[in-house]
């Protein structure tokens, strides 16, 4: 291969590059199109997981307080039967002897 041909090459294979680099440009800034909207609907999607945490939260600590009311409730209803169950036979006894 004579010099010239050598040059001629070296300048193909320069040109050549240049066409690839701007095909590159060309992806790279398509993707990144892609990239910045990826990126929003996942901003977008946490948001709404945060929002959907937040009521689930709220829920939960709703639920939790009235859980804790009805157990209250429930322990005072036993403490008031368990006292009515102990003096019961005294009542009957009492409603039931002659006066």
């Amino acid at each position: 291969m004579s010099r010239r041909e050598a040059v001629n090459s070296g300048l193909d294979k320069m040109k050549q590059a240049e066409e690839d680099i701007a095909k590159m440009k060309i992806d790279l800034a398509a993707k990144e199109i892609v990239l910045v909207e990826a990126s929003k609907v996942s901003a977008e999607l946490l948001e709404e997981i945060a929002v959907s945490t937040a009521k689930a939260e709220k829920k939960r600590n709703e639920v939790s307080a009235f859980k804790d009311k009805l157990q209250t409730q429930a322990d005072i209803i036993k403490k008031d039967k368990d006292v009515m169950e102990r003096d019961l036979p005294a009542a009957l006894l009492v409603l039931l002897l002659p006066g």
